[in-house]
């Protein structure tokens, strides 16, 4: 059985085959962490043929000094492969290179023209709700990213067009069939309803008082934060700009401008540039913890801004995008588990941080002037329709603004 070491922070694979009847006595491949499932069954149907005394072409191809690859070169893992190289994966969206190393795993030896057929596409999108049981909205997001990858192929003629192009509108939502399917084997009807979860007043309250180092009620000790002054900061400044935590954590202080009072944000989720707007409270409160982290106070001992990094989670960018976006993303994960601690410690388990971006959407529409585009730029949401998923107005404002339409004036 071929032996597998992961390299550059498990996010290439290296492959060694050892037969006698392969000149060298060894073999070497290597890919990346996406395409493990498609080359772990390569190698499997390799070493079978192998083990029956057969060297496949293929290999003699390697000894000729021709480079092969699994399935050649018009399957899906060779095109997306080469669409990364040609576009450059700081043109592509951050969730279109995750959702397109997924499709990859599971169909990276696929031909393009198998995929290019209507059945294969009716399929793939029953899948994604059936197997993955997936939402409407995400549904989506796979077609979009899986259509603007085959575009490529399109463009560099190996295909003449986008099956996918062609499904009909609403092909995202649950039919009664795929309903019957789902209930049938036990699963749940994902609903495309967007979260409204905004914390109380209440409840805000409780989560600083515990953030800030107090016991929380029903436990006999406080919560132990790691880099405290840094923590309470990013929760802080959270539902006050309407920031992701990954483009919190990751931020340098050459993009906090406290002149101009403006955050730029060189590359966001979906692939463009932001500016956004320091209020007063924003100043102060990177104001105040920059003070922390000089005086190496509230957890903040032993911390420099190294790499000119604002909070110390993220441990800086590696040398290449791929292995960047690995590094981003857990670092994300582990602070999303912190957080979640924390909101759980305060009585609210429930609570998401993501929830705090909806908060601050909905704050710029309950205590400003601001119109849609306007709060559309801050937020960097593509459409009006993706700005309105976040939208969730307390009652106590629609009352407030629809009492000043009352009576005949």
């Amino acid at each position: 059985m071929a032996s597998k070491k992961y390299l550059s922070n498990g996010t290439r694979i290296q492959y060694t085959i050892t037969r006698k009847i392969i000149p060298g006595k060894k073999l070497y491949y290597s890919c990346s962490k996406a395409e493990e499932a498609i080359y772990d069954a390569w190698i499997a149907k390799l070493e079978a043929t192998l083990d029956l005394g057969v060297i496949p072409p293929e290999i003699k191809e390697k000894f000729d000094g021709k480079h092969h690859e699994p399935g050649g070169t018009d399957t899906f893992a060779w095109l997306l492969r080469s669409y990364r190289k040609a576009a450059g994966d700081q043109n592509i969206k951050d969730d279109d290179l995750s959702r397109l190393d997924k499709v990859a795993e599971e169909y990276g030896g696929t031909k393009l023209t198998v995929m290019n057929t209507s059945e294969w596409s009716t399929n793939f999108i029953s899948q994604l709700k059936r197997q993955k049981n997936l939402s409407e909205a995400t549904v989506l997001h796979y077609v979009g990213a899986l259509r603007r990858c085959l575009d490529f192929a399109v463009r560099n003629g190996k295909l003449s067009s986008v099956s996918l192009r062609f499904e009909k509108r609403g092909f995202g939502t649950y039919t009664p069939a795929d309903i019957d399917w789902l209930l049938g084997n036990g699963k749940e009807v994902k609903e495309n309803k967007p979260r409204s979860r905004r914390p109380t007043v209440k409840e805000w309250t409780e989560i600083l008082r515990v953030a800030s180092g107090e016991k929380p009620e029903n436990r006999q000790r406080s919560l132990e934060l790691e880099f405290q002054a840094a923590f309470e900061c990013i929760l802080k400044i959270a539902p006050e700009t309407a920031m992701r935590l990954s483009e919190i954590h990751t931020l340098r202080l050459s993009q906090v401008n406290f002149e101009e009072r403006i955050i730029h944000l060189p590359r966001t989720k979906n692939g463009s540039e932001r500016f956004v707007p320091m209020n007063s409270l924003v100043v102060a409160l990177i104001t105040e913890y920059l003070e922390h982290v000089k005086n190496g106070t509230r957890g903040m001992t032993g911390f420099s801004h190294v790499n000119d990094l604002l909070f110390p989670f993220y441990p800086g960018d590696l040398d290449s995008r791929e292995k960047t976006q690995l590094r981003r993303a857990a670092t994300t994960n582990l602070l999303s588990h912190r957080y979640a601690a924390l909101f759980d410690a305060a009585g609210c388990g429930d609570l998401r941080f993501h929830d705090l971006r909806h908060e601050a959407v909905s704050r710029l529409f309950e205590r400003t002037t601001l119109g849609e585009t306007a709060i559309q730029k801050i937020t960097g949401h593509l459409s009006k329709e993706a700005l309105a998923r976040y939208l969730n107005l307390r009652p106590k404002f629609l009352v407030e603004q629809i009492e000043g339409a009352a009576g005949m004036k």
